[in-house]
């Protein structure tokens, strides 16, 4: 996938859970969407750990999710913890805003993995790569899968924005 598919899909894996926060919240949940869409390949493509890591291989797995998505929630519940009011986290925020860096890091797993490359989900257990779509719909990172993930995240992430504000008005029920 493209990087700005795996920014627009990691908004969209956070859209529903930002659907049932305040307004604030909801931005933040956006943001750390579009952070963990983005992570995988920034550690290995554009970071100082990009010489230590092959594309596509331990960024793009479950053991890299668990350790920045700990590494996220350690980080915000420090911030809300902390007590001179510079810059502090809601207690509410600190468990919404980790939950969506997680479902967008998880958004760039499961695009990859619908591409010819795969990904290696399970290292450093296991080395086999995974796919999720049968051989015959598998492509480039910038063929028509691109496409259909892009549309059908602009689509979540209006679905959402409908739902928020939906909840904001109280036009459904809660």
């Amino acid at each position: 996938m493209r990087k700005s598919t795996h920014l627009v899909m990691g908004v969209a894996a956070a859209a529903p859970l930002a659907a049932f926060v305040p307004p604030v919240g909801a931005v933040g949940c956006l943001w750390f969407g579009l952070i963990g869409g983005a992570f995988p390949d920034y550690a290995d493509l554009r970071s100082g750990m990009k010489r230590h890591l092959k594309h596509r291989g331990f960024s793009h797995s479950i053991a890299m999710l668990a350790i920045a998505g700990a590494f996220v929630y350690i980080l915000l519940d420090a911030l809300n913890r902390e007590k001179t009011g510079l810059l502090v986290v809601p207690r509410e925020y600190v468990l919404a805003w980790t939950g969506a860096f997680c479902l967008g890091f998880l958004s760039h797993m499961l695009g990859d993995a619908c591409t010819r490359g795969g990904i290696q989900p399970f290292i450093p257990l296991w080395q086999k790569k995974i796919w999720v779509l049968p051989r015959i719909f598998r492509g480039k990172s910038v063929g028509w899968q691109n496409g259909i993930a892009r549309l059908a995240s602009v689509i979540l992430i209006g679905l959402s924005l409908g739902l928020f504000v939906a909840l904001q008005f109280g036009l459904v029920p809660t």
